[in-house]
């Protein structure tokens, strides 16, 4: 039997380290480059049910979300009925059972998808028709149906049903304008939406008094908006969007400082430190377009919380 000179066994064994480091190389270009393109905030299989002419899409990664700190301080060791009612209506709990929730609305109504782990038995108070292959649980004007053992479908009745139409084509039909906008959102962020057209449909489930009528307001006045948001360490968020005229973009932005200016002083005299809070807002204009950044730290968020919960 040959054996080769020691020295080119140690040429061929360098060769491969450089070879297996090349590829170690490639192979984390690519995950930094899956991570830049924010790829990972929109699971293909929920997109595939969405509505091809919505108008608005929401992602919430709720395993991300669970795993905040907020999350754990302000739902785990809360009382939330809205959230136990929408569980109830909706026939799964997205404290439980959900992994990844994505959001659309359309002419339909509002369109729920969700993927984690779901079973039939979530839905026994539900009444069970057949359509297209598919148990529909309905209850009222609203249903839902189970895709398979990890996704699940809810809204209004005409929306879950158009819903289940698309499916067999795989997405091909989805909004692709709000679709692509999506895939663009970096992955660090686990709450997010985007919306096309005049106004945002998120909107109209906003309470029309109180501070959420006005930030109600300040989506209503943005073209094509995005809002993303990072709650791993507080809150890091930014909502954007055009308006018709540069005049539109520049009364919107006076009046978004004006709402922070008030937020200031309903801050209680005893209180300076939560003035900091509203320090960590900031709105921007440029030409026809606004931008609001909001930064603000765990421990005044919880400062917050509690002051507006003793009110």
């Amino acid at each position: 039997m040959y054996l080769a000179p020691c020295h080119h066994r140690k040429d061929r064994m360098n060769r491969r380290k450089t070879r297996a480091l090349r590829l170690l190389l490639l192979l984390f270009a690519a995950l930094s480059a899956c991570k830049r393109t924010g790829t990972g905030n929109l699971d293909p299989g929920l997109a595939a049910l969405m509505p091809p002419d919505a108008s608005m899409l929401a992602g919430f990664q709720m395993d991300a979300i669970r795993a905040t700190p907020l999350y754990r301080k302000f739902v785990l060791e809360r009382q939330l009925p809205a959230l136990d009612e929408f569980a109830l209506q909706s026939g799964f709990d997205p404290r439980r059972d959900v992994n990844h929730l994505l959001l659309a609305e359309d002419g339909d109504g509002f369109l729920l998808a969700a993927r984690g782990a779901f079973k039939e038995s979530t839905f026994t108070r539900f009444e069970k028709q057949n359509y297209q292959g598919h148990t529909l649980y309905v209850s009222g004007r609203q249903g839902a149906a189970l895709i398979d053992d990890s996704i699940a479908v809810a809204g209004f009745l005409p929306a879950v049903k158009s819903a289940l139409g698309r499916y067999p084509s795989g997405g091909r039909t989805g909004p692709a304008a709000l679709l692509a906008r999506a895939r663009d959102v970096p992955h660090e962020n686990q709450v997010w939406f985007v919306s096309q057209g005049s106004g945002s449909a998120l909107d109209k489930i906003l309470p029309e008094t109180g501070s959420a009528a006005n930030a109600a307001r300040i989506l209503e006045g943005l073209d094509d908006a995005a809002f993303v948001a990072d709650l791993r360490d507080g809150v890091h968020a930014s909502l954007s969007g055009t308006c018709p005229t540069e005049a539109d973009a520049k009364s919107l932005g006076d009046s978004a400082r004006g709402l922070i200016g008030l937020a200031k002083l309903a801050i209680p005299p005893q209180r300076p430190d939560l003035l900091h809070v509203w320090d960590g807002i900031s709105v921007s204009q440029q030409q026809r377009s606004v931008t609001i950044e909001v930064n603000i730290p765990e421990n005044l968020l919880e400062k917050l919380v509690a002051m507006l919960e003793r009110r």
